[in-house]
């Protein structure tokens, strides 16, 4: 948790660090769920569109134990993050099946996370050329941010909450056009 609270303050190398270290933790505990959640956290970390190689290897490892043990939040955050960077890899068969079995997961536990992976599937319909399924996905995804709002308003952090609003209107413009 600490190394996602350093990762979103935009403190990339200590939050890596902090990953590794809680890493080499739960390796040498054997912990199965916390390593996997780890493993998750730190691909996300890692990705980076230039180099995304040890991104994409630590995302299939956590994404692998969190399914084996049942941590369906981590598995959808690393199917999520893995057909995001394979939508911009162009790799877009591997994006879709990752994507939409990350939006069956956060769908079948109501998780908060359930627009991020239509937001996703809309990104990846755009680049499949699909503008009305793109479009179908982006009000699903701005829908679902509406939901979160009326729910959550007094425990948002606001302003990273209108940049991925604003994101979710970048691309149901970009469908609309």
């Amino acid at each position: 948790q600490l190394a996602s609270c350093e990762h979103a303050m935009g403190h990339r190398a200590l939050a890596e660090d902090r990953s590794r270290e809680a890493l080499a933790i739960f390796l040498e505990i054997r912990d199965l769920a916390s390593e996997g959640d780890c493993r998750v956290t730190l691909g996300r970390i890692l990705m980076d569109p230039d180099n995304p190689e040890e991104a994409l290897k630590m995302l299939e490892a956590g994404q692998e134990l969190c399914a084996t043990v049942g941590r369906r939040i981590f598995e959808g955050l690393a199917l999520l993050e893995l057909g995001l960077a394979r939508t911009t890899m162009g790799a877009l068969q591997e994006a879709q099946a990752h994507l939409e079995r990350a939006s069956e997961l956060f769908g079948g536990i109501d998780s908060l996370h359930l627009w991020r992976s239509e937001l996703g599937l809309a990104q990846l319909a755009l680049a499949q050329g699909d503008r009305p399924r793109a479009a179908t996905h982006a009000r699903r995804a701005a829908q679902l941010v509406d939901i979160l709002r009326s729910r959550l308003g007094h425990a948002l952090d606001h302003e990273a909450f209108d940049r991925s609003v604003n994101e979710v209107r970048d691309i149901l413009a970009a469908v609309l056009r």
